[in-house]
């Protein structure tokens, strides 16, 4: 990887870390999780930095135990006048969102897709979700019962279901559509036996209206560290080490939001 050039891309760019310390997440079938959570927005000259500090404390992980970094699509649901983008803006304590998720490699996406359920209580935040095909998502937010597929595509889990009509009644019931679609590559780090401890790193952040082709990019990197309290000895200090500073409030839906109205109001959201 070229350090002075963290937006380069391909084989070569991905950074020199240790095999023996790669792991598979041991979390990618759970359906729930409920952790605290930090979101720093960094230079992006700093993300080789980042990546070496995180490795001395927790080990990779690669996606199907082979990839390290990990194309995502994250496409934002909100209301016609924007009323979850609003509850972000008006500091509401207790904030809903729900979203639709893609994981692939080089850019290219997964036929499937997670719906989730993400609940912030300030730092504190729980998370829902389910697997869903993508070409069945507009059924979904039409209020389609999809129970059983649902079912079928989460290993038979009545928890899935139930997330599922959670989440559907959410859609339908706010009136929620795609307003924004965040895509961006991802290096992660989390303990092999647990999931106590996550760290990400975002780089390549593009965002744009959910109908869209034209993206702004994000000049920087996100980290975010994830984590049950108490606070694992390892985030501990992995936090003293990297010594920055949570200066602000950070959301990459509330950065697209702004992108789309403030940069480019020419884009118009989907119906």
């Amino acid at each position: 990887m070229n350090e002075s050039n963290p937006r380069s891309s391909g084989a070569r760019d991905r950074p020199g870390l240790s095999p023996s310390r790669g792991s598979r997440s041991p979390d990618r079938g759970r359906l729930s999780y409920s952790r605290r959570e930090r979101k720093v927005p960094l230079a992006a000259a700093r993300w080789m930095n980042i990546l070496s500090c995180a490795e001395r404390h927790l080990p990779v992980e690669r996606f199907d135990g082979v990839h390290d970094l990990v194309s995502i699509k994250t496409t934002y649901l909100d209301t016609a006048d924007l009323a979850i983008f609003r509850e972000y803006e008006e500091r509401k304590p207790v904030r809903t969102k729900v979203r639709v998720r893609q994981y692939g490699y080089h850019g290219v996406f997964d036929a499937r897709s997670w719906v989730e359920i993400k609940i912030k209580r300030r730092l504190e935040s729980d998370k829902r979700r389910f697997c869903c095909s993508a070409e069945l998502l507009t059924d979904l937010m039409r209020g389609a019962d999809l129970a059983e597929h649902v079912r079928g595509l989460n290993s038979g889990s009545d928890e899935a279901v139930r997330i599922f009509q959670e989440a559907q009644g959410l859609i339908v019931g706010r009136g929620l559509r795609p307003v924004v679609r965040v895509e961006y590559e991802r290096m992660s780090f989390q303990d092999g036996s647990s999931s106590e401890a996550r760290v990400t790193v975002d780089r390549n952040v593009r965002l744009a209206p959910a109908s869209g082709t034209t993206a702004t990019e994000y000049e920087g990197i996100i980290l975010e560290i994830k984590y049950r309290r108490p606070a694992p000895d390892s985030i501990r200090r992995l936090w003293t080490e990297l010594n920055v500073t949570r200066s602000r409030r950070f959301s990459k839906f509330a950065e697209a939001i702004q992108a789309v109205r403030l940069n480019e109001s020419r884009w118009r959201f989907s119906a």
